[in-house]
C-alpha cells in the first residue's frame, strides 16, 4: 500500500510518515520542503492546483491522506487566498487526478472545531450540520469537505472524512490547562490505521467519522460518535 500525504512539509504529516510507514511506501507532496522528510518516505515538490504535478505525485499511489486544508490557519505561511484556492480548486484537482489514477481510498482530514459554536450539553455526532466560521482553518477545511463529498458522488473512490480535535501530544499539554478540544496524537493515528481498513458498504460512498478524547471531559463525546 503507496500511501500519499498532502501538506507534507507540516510537523504533522512528518508524524503520521514514520507511524504509516508499516503499511507501505510514504510519498510527502507540498509545494516546498524545508527539510528531509522521516526515513523512508519520498518526498514530492508540487501545487496542488497544478494537474501535471499531482498526476506525477500519484504515479503507484493506493491511498491519498489529504491534510492540507486541515493545515489551513494553523501556523503555515500563507496568504488567504492561496489557502482558499487550495483548499477548493486543489482538492477538486487531487480528487479528480486520484480518480483518474485509480487511487482506492481518498482520507480528508477536517476539524472539529467547525462546532465550536454549539454547547458543550449537545449531543453532537457525524449527522450534525457544521457551524463554521471565516476563520482560515475552519473554512478551509468545510470547503474542501464540500469539494470532496460533491465529487465522490462519481466513479469508485472510498471516501473518508476525518474530523479532528486539537491535536497535541505529551510535551504540547505538560504546562498548559486542560482543553476539552484536545486529541491525542496517538489517537489520530489510530484513527487514520483504521480509516485505512474502513470496509464501505458501497461504492461510491462519502463516510465522515469523529476523532475524539475519551472521557467525559471532552467538548464531543466519544459515546456520541459514530
Amino acid at each position: 500500500m503507496t500511501i500519499l500525504i498532502t501538506g507534507g512539509d507540516s510537523a504533522l504529516a512528518r508524524t503520521l510518515a514514520a507511524a504509516l510507514a508499516a503499511e507501505g511506501p510514504v510519498r510527502l507532496l507540498d509545494r516546498s520542503f524545508t527539510s528531509p522528510g522521516p526515513d523512508g518516505a519520498a518526498q514530492a515538490p508540487g501545487d496542488l492546483r497544478d494537474p501535471e504535478a499531482v498526476a506525477a505525485a500519484l504515479a503507484g499511489v493506493d491511498v491519498v491522506l489529504h491534510l492540507a486544508p486541515y493545515l489551513a490557519g494553523r501556523g503555515r505561511d500563507e496568504d488567504a487566498v492561496t489557502a482558499l484556492d487550495e483548499a477548493t480548486r486543489g482538492s477538486f484537482v487531487l480528487f479528480n487526478a486520484a480518480r483518474a489514477a485509480g487511487v482506492d481510498r481518498f482520507i480528508l482530514f477536517s476539524t472539529l472545531d467547525l462546532f465550536a459554536r454549539m454547547p458543550a450539553q449537545w449531543r453532537v455526532n457525524e449527522g450534525w450540520r457544521p457551524r463554521p466560521t471565516p476563520d482560515l482553518s475552519q473554512l478551509c477545511p468545510w470547503l474542501a469537505e464540500l469539494s470532496v463529498r460533491e465529487n465522490s458522488r462519481v466513479g469508485a473512490l472510498q471516501s473518508i472524512c476525518l474530523r479532528v480535535g486539537r491535536i497535541v501530544d505529551d510535551a504540547a499539554v505538560a504546562s498548559q490547562a486542560f482543553d476539552p478540544s484536545w486529541v491525542h496524537v496517538e489517537d489520530v493515528i489510530h484513527g487514520v490505521r483504521c480509516a485505512l481498513r474502513y470496509g464501505a458498504p458501497r461504492r461510491p460512498d462519502w463516510a465522515i467519522f469523529h476523532l475524539v478524547a475519551p472521557g467525559p471531559r471532552a467538548k464531543l463525546r466519544l459515546a456520541y460518535a459514530a
